[in-house]
């Protein structure tokens, strides 16, 4: 019986939609359980393919913008992301495996922006470095200012 490896290519950063949907064929569902999108195993590589389920493509836009904002201290905490579609529906992103029941990641510190702290499934351990933890759901974030910064347009409060 011969084994056969099939060749997937991702497509680069920015690519059109259709070029996704053609890796979508391609892919294993693993999760439909997210409230925005459903996440499939690329077969032979150790990343996922991110497709937005719902009218907004937000969460995964948001994820793109996070990443690429990362400074290189932080972008370690974080699953990279590989490739992304023009519009944002499609996002490839470093496959993490699941966290066993009632293991921690609160070891780690994250960042205060990171609103879905508090949800193990949102966290995966590292295949390369198993002992590793990183966030693999980064698609919504908390937008707070503090009070040492005044919002946009206003001016500081008088002493």
């Amino acid at each position: 019986m011969s084994s056969h490896r099939i060749i997937v290519t991702v497509p680069p950063y920015n690519a059109p939609d259709d070029s996704f949907k053609e890796l979508l064929k391609q892919c294993n569902l693993l999760s439909d359980k997210g409230t925005t999108r459903d996440v499939y195993e690329i077969p032979g590589e150790n990343k996922v393919l991110k497709a937005v389920k719902k009218p907004s493509n937000y969460a995964n836009w948001n994820e793109i913008v996070v990443w690429q904002s990362l400074s290189d201290q932080l972008k370690p905490l974080f699953a990279e992301i590989f490739s992304f579609s023009r519009s944002g529906r499609f996002l490839v992103m470093e496959q993490l495996d699941p966290l066993s029941f009632g293991e921690g990641h609160n070891s780690q510190r994250y960042p205060r922006f990171l609103s879905d702290k508090v949800k193990p499934q949102n966290f995966g351990r590292s295949r390369i470095d198993p002992q590793h933890i990183k966030a693999l759901d980064y698609g919504c974030v908390l937008l707070e200012h503090d009070d040492e910064f005044a919002p946009f347009g206003c001016a500081p409060a008088a002493d």
